[in-house]
């Protein structure tokens, strides 16, 4: 708890310099008016969108604070309440009470966060009647830090309860360490375009512009020597050669994906489910190839262009359903395939926290279907002596080494290769499975 001397509602303790001067009681607002809106399936990506510009940071800021940490926010705050609220109020009490989690990057005067909260409760007819119980909550809450740490079965029952049996089922040594790591923010990573600019030159950037940088263990940048981690998370319009095309922004188990698939200059290669583009244009960048991109929505496609553009990068994009091969095939095979393939998402939930809100248990009955389906195709269309590398960012193997499995019994002409196999996520890197299989 920050004790403090009471500042103005506008005055932040600790946040970035660029959310100084936002108002809090919008912030607590918007933060909660998404979470409702995630209650009725809408991504925080799609709310986002219509924020005012001022406060769009800041309100990602808290709405990820607070989904990282629900499980322990919930835990808190029905310490204080008899029964349970309205979700609108509900998810207002959330934002507010994840300031006053220790290590929040949104850590204001606790004064100043009660009355806030209390004015955000006004801004809505759909929480104006709350504000007493919010204000009681809140003023409990702060005289209460203790309550805000805790190991991670103090909040097991707090979670969905379908993530928590499939990661005891998956991994009853790690299950806890996969809790925890969920907690905090993943790294920044970048992905410097090694075919405009040298890792070093790009390095040298940084420093003139000062911003500090984090060191990779050697093990991982064998697997991905063009990342740089940053210290902090930076817009990328602040970042030296953006709109030059220097560099992406990529986690750093994804950025393997390029390296772990064995290519040579001119051949005919395939990104299967390509959008936003990242491993495309990092296959671009890294070999001489001809490369095509399957991409299934319009709109994503559309950004995968762009990336292209960005970058000055070039490949052939094709608009179609990689589950049925009459929307594109046209007979011709491709010498290798990066089959990236619709997923889950488990093992990116730290860095999309919405993940957990949006998914279902019984999503993955599904999933597993088109994964065959996808897989199945795609062996099809890989010419013999090609490779096949099977990419998904999931923790659980029924979408990982079960499916890489299933393929080598469905097709006698498949011989695995050694790779990574299941990636857990950790203080460096997402979550990610790398299957490799060459095609006899």
């Amino acid at each position: 708890m920050n004790k403090a001397k009471t500042t103005p509602q506008s005055e932040l303790s600790k946040v970035p310099s660029e959310l100084k001067g936002a108002n809090l009681s919008q912030i607590l607002q918007h933060s909660a008016d998404a979470l409702n809106a995630l209650e009725m399936g809408t991504t925080l990506t799609e709310s986002f969108v219509n924020l005012p510009k001022e406060l769009r940071s800041a309100v990602q800021s808290f709405t990820f604070t607070t989904l990282r940490h629900k499980a322990r926010l919930l835990h808190v705050i029905y310490e204080f309440i008899n029964k349970e609220p309205e979700i609108e109020v509900e998810n207002l009490l959330l934002v507010a009470a994840s300031v006053l989690l220790p290590d929040s990057p949104n850590q204001y005067n606790s004064h100043t966060l009660v009355n806030e909260a209390v004015n955000a409760a006004t801004l809505s007819t759909k929480t104006q009647f709350a504000k007493g119980m919010i204000n009681a909550v809140m003023r409990r809450c702060v005289e209460n830090p203790q309550l805000f740490i805790g190991p991670v079965n103090d909040d097991v029952p707090y979670y969905q309860q379908w993530w928590i049996k499939r990661l005891k089922r998956a991994y009853p040594k790690d299950w806890r360490s996969i809790l925890e790591t969920n907690l905090h923010e993943p790294g920044f990573y970048l992905r410097v375009n090694t075919s405009k600019i040298t890792k070093q030159e790009y390095q040298d950037l940084l420093q003139i512009e000062s911003i500090e940088t984090v060191d990779i263990p050697i093990e991982f940048l064998k697997l991905a020597p063009e990342a740089i981690r940053l210290a902090h998370s930076t817009p990328v319009q602040q970042l030296p050669g953006y709109d030059l095309g220097y560099f992406s922004i990529q986690d750093l188990g994804a950025q393997f994906s390029a390296h772990l698939l064995p290519l040579k200059p001119e051949q005919k290669v395939l990104d299967a489910c390509c959008a936003p583009g990242g491993k495309t244009t990092h296959l671009l960048e890294l070999n001489n190839i001809h490369l095509n991109s399957l991409e299934l929505d319009p709109s994503r496609l559309t950004r995968v262009q762009e990336n292209l553009n960005r970058l000055g990068l070039s490949s052939n994009l094709i608009e179609g359903d990689a589950c049925d091969l009459s929307t594109w095939w046209n007979g011709e095979g491709f010498d290798a395939v990066l089959a990236d393939v619709p997923c889950s998402a488990s093992g990116i939930v730290r860095r999309h926290p919405d993940i957990l809100e949006l998914r279902r248990d019984e999503d993955f009955q599904q999933l597993s279907i088109t994964q065959k389906k996808i897989l199945g195709n795609l062996w099809t269309v890989l010419k013999p002596g090609g490779f096949l590398l099977y990419v998904t960012c999931s923790i659980f193997p029924d979408e990982g080494e079960n499916q890489l499995q299933w393929l080598m019994k469905k097709f006698d002409d498949a011989i695995r290769i050694d790779c990574l196999g299941q990636l857990l996520p950790n203080q460096w890197h997402d979550g990610f499975f790398y299957g490799l299989l060459q095609k006899k």
